[in-house]
């Protein structure tokens, strides 16, 4: 079984080298450049593991992370 995971980083080159570096240790990974993405991601997708960045455009990993314990307020 392959986990899931969600990387959200406003910096395409973090969540390259997150995504490569993951995917190659056999994990799979999904990508969102801000956490409206990775809110919009988790609408669709039930991932293992959430990365955020804190510091992000639209949506920071801080709020980002509020909402999404909102979302799922057991886990």
């Amino acid at each position: 079984m392959s986990y899931l995971i969600l990387v959200a980083d406003d910096d395409e080159d973090n969540r390259t080298i997150a995504t490569v570096s993951l995917e190659s240790a056999g994990y799979r990974v999904l990508q969102a450049a801000n956490g409206v993405e990775a809110l919009e991601s988790l609408e669709k997708n039930t991932p293992d593991l959430i990365l955020l960045d804190l510091s992000m455009p639209k949506l920071n990993g801080w709020d980002a992370a509020q909402k999404i314990k909102a979302m799922n307020p057991a886990r």
